[in-house]
């Protein structure tokens, strides 16, 4: 199941706002002798774009720009980064194989995928035992559980609570399972990153530094 693109909706809000904007235009712009043409040519611009954007590519430009901008705050970027070396060390511990990793939008698009970027394992296998989807429950819990380590909050891991329910619910969990597999895996990523902390920062580093998955994976090894 596709994760929720949080940029589609700021795409819809564009468009909204454009067609508010000529409508203003048109309304204010001979009262103040300013042609409401340039403002509504502009607009117009911005308004088709965004809507190709959003029904044909799905939001991807309207995200890498978004994106791009704010990963300009540096503590952003640190922030996703600690996120994604979360993901990534839960992984290598509970032997679910890293395949790459990308870190912004721009690196995704770079690579032929979709979305912000973040860590590429290998998939489930379609008959997957219980333990090993408790492992991958797990994994894509890390995320926020590295954030709450390091900051003692988390603000991202919405696609990844998605990603968790979806694959529970294809299991066959009903709400009230799906709850309790949430939190149990939520708790076994933030044990497993405790335990590993020193780990975790030099997987961060090494993921600042964008060396390749092999490389990061004999550092974890090593530490």
């Amino acid at each position: 199941m596709q994760p929720p693109n949080p940029t589609k909706e700021i795409s819809l809000n564009i468009i909204a706002l454009s067609a508010f904007t000529i409508m203003f235009g048109s309304l204010v712009g001979p009262l103040v002798h300013f042609s409401s043409l340039i403002p509504i040519g502009a607009v117009m611009a911005l308004l088709v774009g965004t809507s190709l954007d959003n029904f044909f590519l799905q939001s991807r430009c309207t995200g890498l720009v978004l994106d791009t901008i704010a990963r300009r705050d540096p503590a952003y970027a640190q922030r996703i980064i600690c996120h994604e070396a979360g993901h990534f060390l839960v992984a290598q511990r509970l032997e679910i194989a890293v395949i790459g990793y990308s870190l912004s939008a721009w690196e995704a698009w770079q690579q032929g995928q979709t979305g912000q970027g973040g860590i590429a394992f290998a998939p489930p296998p379609s008959l997957i035992s219980g333990k090993l989807l408790q492992s991958y429950c797990a994994v894509w819990m890390a995320g926020i559980a590295a954030e709450q380590l390091i900051y003692g909050n988390s603000i991202g891991g919405q696609d990844d609570r998605q990603q968790l329910r979806s694959i529970l619910k294809m299991a066959g969990c009903d709400a009230g399972s799906m709850v309790r597999a949430e939190s149990a895996a939520l708790l076994q990523a933030q044990e497993q990153l405790a335990l590993h902390r020193p780990a975790l920062e030099v997987l961060v580093q090494a993921l600042q530094e964008r060396r390749s998955v092999t490389a990061c994976l004999e550092l974890l090894i090593a530490t």
